[in-house]
């Protein structure tokens, strides 16, 4: 099952997993298996897919990627809110996010895998 979120603001990022945590330092979230979008947002990609694990209760605060985002979210639940509301979505669903959505989520022990989608690639 898919849901889609209405839109509402302007550029951000998205991150990749790697084999274990980082270090938490400013700009990254303590525990979240990932590697920062500045180290894949130049690779020459219309469309790239991102692992990412995070633990229970980690909330990134308000924001919206560069492109379109579509998580799919594994294992756990995220609980997602936009200017339009709020949504529930758990595992084995996916959601797309448009550009420019400006959103924040709390992460319950999540697993996504994700894609990116490059402003110029959405028709």
């Amino acid at each position: 099952m898919v849901g889609h979120l209405a839109s509402s603001a302007s550029p951000s990022g998205g991150r990749q997993s790697t084999g274990g945590p980082i270090p938490s330092s400013p700009g990254t979230l303590a525990g979240v298996r990932d590697v920062p979008v500045a180290e894949v947002d130049h690779l020459p990609l219309d469309i790239l897919p991102i692992a990412t694990e995070y633990p229970l209760g980690i909330v990134p605060g308000w924001h919206q990627h560069r492109g379109a985002r579509f998580p799919y979210v594994a294992t756990g639940t995220i609980l997602m809110e936009t200017d339009a509301g709020g949504w529930t979505v758990p595992g084995e669903r996916g959601v797309l996010i448009p550009l420019p959505t400006r959103h924040r989520v709390r992460m319950l022990d999540v697993c996504t895998s994700s894609v990116y989608i490059e402003p110029a690639a959405v028709p």
